[in-house]
């Protein structure tokens, strides 16, 4: 008699834990952003007290930050053209990607140290947080096609770009503002909203295609690193537009 042999049925792979690692990704970066960007700046501010009465010692000061401004933009660009050939090769791209968090980190203490007011700075994280986490919910529940979405994307910065010509070129001289950028302008006011709106979309379909490369199981730890390179770089684009809102509310009350 033939023994009957069970058969474990075969488990679906889940895609959350490709989606959590992407999450604890950008967390560590944005951990070591913030970490460096508000100790480099406390450690500036307090150099710069310390050499008050002497200029050439705020001069060498300035001259060695500003150094250290450039190479880190410069350094990101170069990171991101690493990071875009190293990903689908199989090699580890954790080192640059940290390298990335260090290099935006140095760019975030400019803020930190020059920037009066840590309510504002509060203000903005939490308001940037509620933004791109709804629209990272929106993206990873979401079950249509986004062929539309992209379009509207495309279609925005298509819009943003024209708004900041008319802006920069027309509006100075058709109704003669001080500034091409005078934040009372209405045209300026709405070209921010629109690039905020097109931050937002791409947060939304940077977490869509999370999840589809999640319930692909194609999802690797590079793979993984790269797309947390996206989102951060999201969530950074969201700070930074929210905190030049805020800056030129709080101006304009002022």
């Amino acid at each position: 008699m033939a023994k009957s042999v069970y058969v474990t049925p075969e488990k679906k792979e889940l895609t959350i834990p490709f989606t959590v690692s992407v999450l604890l990704y950008m967390a560590l970066a944005l951990l070591i952003t913030g970490a460096i960007g508000f100790g480099l700046g406390y450690f500036l501010n307090q150099l710069l007290n310390g050499a008050t009465g002497d200029e050439q010692l705020t001069n060498n000061l300035f001259i060695t930050y500003l150094i250290m401004l450039i190479v880190s933009g410069i350094g990101i660009l170069v990171i991101t053209i690493i990071m875009s050939f190293m990903t689908f090769k199989k090699k580890n791209v954790l080192v640059p990607y940290i390298i990335y968090a260090v290099f935006m980190g140095i760019l975030f203490s400019s803020l930190v140290g020059f920037l009066d007011g840590s309510y504002l700075l509060s203000a903005t994280f939490v308001v940037s947080a509620i933004l791109f986490l709804v629209m990272c919910l929106f993206g990873y529940i979401f079950k249509g096609k986004i062929g539309w979405i992209l379009g509207i994307l495309i279609g925005a910065c298509v819009v943003c770009g024209i708004l900041c010509l008319v802006n920069l070129f027309l509006f100075p001289w058709a109704l003669g503002v001080e500034s091409a950028f005078d934040a009372s302008c209405t045209i300026y006011w709405i070209i921010e909203l629109v690039m905020l709106g097109v931050m937002l979309i791409s947060t939304f379909v940077d977490m869509y295609r999370i999840r589809k490369i999640a319930e692909s199981g194609e999802g690797s730890k590079n793979v993984a690193i790269y797309c947390a390179l996206n989102l951060y770089t999201d969530f950074i684009a969201i700070f930074v537009r929210v905190l030049y809102i805020f800056m030129l509310i709080s101006k304009k009350n002022d």
